[in-house]
């Protein structure tokens, strides 16, 4: 009937030639109009829903959508009679299973379901609550069902099953961290409180005296080590923590540690290797050499405590500007999914053997915070069982000596009683004047090399590290004056180039600037402007 409604409208209200009574009703008329706006409230009802509105016939052809369903579906209001519910469903849903809900719909029953359907064309998924009952209408028996978009509300899901589960993890590791604090504070206090008993007993002899205290002496050593640890883990994590850098020679450093470990890695009957891969000269940096010191530290105490047999190596070497440091075993090794949390705290790689070994497994997650606070990082290679290799690496910031910055200043002294100079001039007569105002200006040694296109200019200065200058003409063949001066920039970007054009307009300076030229010089070139030149850039 909704189709035939305006077809049949004028005829009902008595209007037109082909009206069922030539006459005029107003009160029809007036019910009418009540009517189409009681229908436009309707529709207007229909599209404003959050949810989606689909209704079909009893064979599951869509009939008519509302506007969020037209959204959700991606398909024209105008056009919904060429899909039925089928073609929105994902694949592996259970058609059979589906197919009954059908059938107890049809017989009154009121189904929700959740399930999962695809866009039109774009196949994009949705997750829905899918709420269907029959209804009347249009004359029609239909089935009508709501559609509730809640993938949102999946994803939060989601996230927060993720985020319980982080919490769950964070606590349990917490609580076994306070369960292994109590065992690792309690170990050294049972030494120093039993032995400090026994000390004083007139009937222990002087041996077993002096053994006790140094049993006591170790007790409280390692005590305060692990008060350090949850003090440094404490700062660390409140961001309470600074850097102070020194000068810190990396081989003394490394070689005070080899004299405090050797003992220890004897006494494990394993071999401790120092091995330096840098020249003297360059271990001098600047960085926080008790920090460093922290970590060095605890992968050497590491490296020698889960190594049972075999060596322990450690050293020193300045890579693509940084310096590394290596601590290599020939211990249990890591797992690789367990690489991955080895450096979070309250995390030990080795739950088991730490429990035997001792320790609190919060060395490397100081060292890796500490290196992150140095402007470095530290990186794993390990096999299990194979052993492992912690790289400490750290920004290069060499210390000059006083020597050294003598020397560099003879060295440019010496460099400036000869300068290679490059013109780029394509007129013969401009590239004589040129040179003879070199002449004229320059009292040192000179070589001037001379060419003709931009093209040569970049690969000449490729070739010829020493060139000290460029007189860069703008208006060059191949590629201009600004395209080689930008390229020779990639290359050489402290070379000072200066632009030279018979154009000196605010835009071709503009352009020669961003291009990377250093200066411009305006044609005809004056002795005076080129003298200003010389001086600013090849000093006397």
């Amino acid at each position: 009937m909704e189709e035939n409604w305006e077809k049949y409208k004028q005829k009902i209200m008595g209007l037109g030639d082909e009206s069922f009574k030539k006459s005029y009703y107003p009160e029809l008329q007036a019910k009418i109009a009540e009517l189409e706006s009681v229908n436009s409230n309707l529709q207007t009802i229909f599209d404003s829903t959050s949810d989606g509105i689909v209704i079909h016939d009893k064979f599951g052809k869509i009939l008519s959508i509302n506007k969020k369903a037209s959204e959700m579906l991606n398909i024209n209001k105008d056009s919904v009679t060429d899909f039925s519910i089928a073609d929105f469903f994902a694949k592996d849903i259970n058609f059979s299973e589906l197919y009954s809900i059908w059938e107890e719909v049809l017989k009154g029953k009121t189904f929700s379901i959740e399930s999962t359907i695809n866009q039109n064309d774009t196949q994009k998924q949705f997750f829905v609550h899918l709420a269907m009952n029959r209804a009347f209408w249009y004359g029609k028996d239909v089935v009508v069902a709501i559609l509730s978009d809640f993938t949102q509300r999946i994803k939060y899901e989601n996230e927060l099953i993720i985020a319980k589960s982080k919490a769950e993890e964070s606590d349990r590791l917490k609580t076994e961290f306070l369960r292994n604090i109590s065992h690792e504070i309690r170990t050294p206090m049972n030494g120093i409180i039993g032995f400090a008993n026994l000390v004083n007993r007139p009937d222990i002899s002087e041996k077993d005296r002096s053994n006790f205290v140094s049993i006591i002496l170790k007790s409280g050593n390692r005590l305060m080590r692990i008060i350090d640890d949850i003090l440094e883990i404490s700062k660390l994590g409140a961001k309470q923590v600074g850097v102070d850098e020194t000068q810190v020679n990396i081989f003394d450093l490394l070689s005070e540690l080899y004299g405090i470990y050797i003992e220890k890695a004897q006494e494990r009957g394993i071999e401790l290797l120092l091995k330096k891969e840098v020249a003297t000269k360059k271990c001098l940096i600047y960085t926080d050499r008790q920090k460093l010191m922290r970590i060095i530290n605890n992968l050497l105490e590491n490296a020698i405590r889960f190594t049972h047999e075999g060596y322990v190596e450690f050293g020193c070497g300045i890579k693509n500007n940084q310096v590394e440091i290596y601590v290599k075993d020939t211990g249990i090794g890591v797992e690789l999914e367990k690489q991955k949390i080895i450096f979070e705290r309250f995390s030990q790689a080795e739950k088991g053997l730490t429990r035997k070994i001792g320790g609190l497994g919060l060395g490397l997650a100081i060292a890796k915070e500490n290196a992150l606070l140095l402007g470095g990082d530290i990186r794993l290679e390990s096999e299990a069982e194979e052993g492992s290799t912690f790289f400490v690496l750290l920004p290069y910031k060499p210390v000059i000596s006083q020597d050294e910055i003598e020397a560099m200043k003879q060295v440019e002294v010496a460099k400036k009683d000869k300068y290679t100079i490059l013109v780029v001039e394509d007129e013969d007569e401009n590239y004589f004047y040129i040179e003879t105002l070199f002449k004229i200006k320059l009292k040192h040694q000179y070589q001037i090399l001379h060419v003709e296109n931009g093209l040569e200019a970049v690969e000449i200065c490729k070739a010829n590290p020493e060139i000290d200058f460029v007189l860069m003409d703008l208006k060059i063949p191949i590629i201009d004056g600004y395209e080689a001066a930008e390229k020779i920039k990639e290359i050489r970007p402290d070379l000072p180039i200066i632009a030279q054009s018979a154009y000196a307009s605010k835009d071709n300076k503009a352009h020669a600037a961003i291009a990377g030229c250093n200066d411009f010089i305006a044609k005809p070139i004056s002795l005076e402007t080129f003298s200003k030149i010389i001086e600013k850039y090849l000093s006397e």
